[in-house]
């Protein structure tokens, strides 16, 4: 019954993955531009930039508290200075990642980031922060999940009435090692999006 439930759980959650994929992909596909006939206006190109568009991040910019300086020039948010570096064509993929971030990490952690690592090893820390922040989420909320069912749910006699309970050093010493690897674990999708958003694959850029 419990494998039942765990299958269910991650099914669900494979769906709900694939829909969002499904619909961002669909998103990007309707608002692809032509950036190869587009001429510079006052040395930046008028975009329509994909979902989620960047009307989020100039809505960042009017808040004066989130205005800082980075190598003596002046950035509306750590995102002004994350999107517009380097280029004046936003990489959709990368305003998405940023999207995210502005909402799972506090902008004056990602302001610090950014001028403690530039602003592009700066941006990728911020990935590698929300991701380390996520797989905690998923690890707590599965493992909690599955930890009731087990040690906690009245069918849990049964499940040990032929076999010895783990200790409660046992219980610790595996969280302990499972917290540690998601160190390394979350760097997976932050490589990841790292070459995407590069240009070493054939996303979408």
């Amino acid at each position: 019954m419990i494998v039942s439930l765990n299958a269910i759980m991650f099914a669900l959650l494979a769906f709900v993955a694939c829909t969002v994929t499904v619909a961002y992909a669909q998103a990007l596909s309707n608002a692809t531009s032509d950036y190869s006939s587009l001429e510079p206006i006052d040395g930046n190109y008028n975009l329509e930039v994909p979902w989620p568009g960047d009307s989020w991040f100039r809505r960042m910019g009017e808040d004066v508290k989130n205005t800082f300086s980075l190598n003596g020039q002046e950035h509306t948010s750590a995102y002004d200075a994350i999107l517009h570096s380097g280029s004046t064509i936003v990489n959709p993929v990368k305003n998405f990642n940023c999207y995210i971030n502005s909402f799972v990490i506090p902008h004056d952690i990602s302001i610090q980031m950014v001028k403690s690592f530039g602003n592009f090893w700066g941006h990728h820390a911020i990935c590698y922060l929300r991701n380390f922040f996520a797989g905690c989420i998923v690890y707590y909320g599965t493992a909690g999940f599955f930890h009731y069912q087990c040690y906690i749910h009245p069918r849990s006699k049964q499940i040990f009435e032929d076999r010895p309970r783990p200790s409660r050093a046992i219980i610790m010493d595996q969280i302990k090692q499972a917290q540690a690897s998601l160190f390394v674990y979350v760097l997976l999708p932050a490589v990841s999006e790292f070459v995407i958003e590069e240009g070493y694959t054939k996303c979408y850029y």
